[in-house]
């Protein structure tokens, strides 16, 4: 009745860290597999203009980025005022390959896929690396074409 309470071993904030870097791919990652399997069963829209059209198309991606900065700017301001001056450091304070690859099943899991690849950003192509930045991961989706084949033999064989 009079026994004391338990004492708290030591936080370890870098699995804190991970655990949020973790939680907030996922989050993409599943924003991003609805977005793709949304566009599969729809079929994808070209993007290609003809040639009088091309300056559209590039205005309209400008439009893309100026969002996409300012998302960034805004997360990088709620950072400083949450975190101080260490949201404005330029590495991560999380090794994302290694929780990525430490998780890749529960990845897989959750989003319902057979498997999950890392690979680095040296090994991407160019459209990869232009949308990449540190601590948020780029995923893509594709799927393997394969047959289902049966073979039924009508006739019995003599030897």
């Amino acid at each position: 009745m009079w026994a004391a309470w338990p004492e708290a071993g030591e936080v370890d904030v870098r699995l804190i860290h991970a655990s949020e870097y973790l939680d907030s791919c996922l989050k993409d990652f599943a924003e991003k597999k609805a977005a793709y399997s949304i566009s599969s069963k729809i079929g994808e829209a070209s993007n290609q203009f003809p040639c009088s059209e091309t300056l559209a198309l590039e205005y309209v991606n400008l439009g893309d980025h100026a969002n996409e900065l300012m998302t960034f700017v805004e997360k990088v301001k709620k950072n400083v005022e949450m975190h101080g001056l260490k949201a404005l450091d330029a590495s991560s304070n999380v090794d994302e390959m290694n929780v990525l690859r430490t998780n890749s099943v529960f990845i897989a899991k959750i989003l319902g896929l057979e498997s999950v690849d890392e690979r680095s950003v040296e090994d991407a192509s160019d459209d990869i690396k232009e949308i990449c930045c540190p601590g948020k991961p780029c995923i893509t989706f594709y799927t393997k074409v394969s047959i289902s084949l049966s073979f039924l033999q009508l006739t019995k064989l003599r030897f």
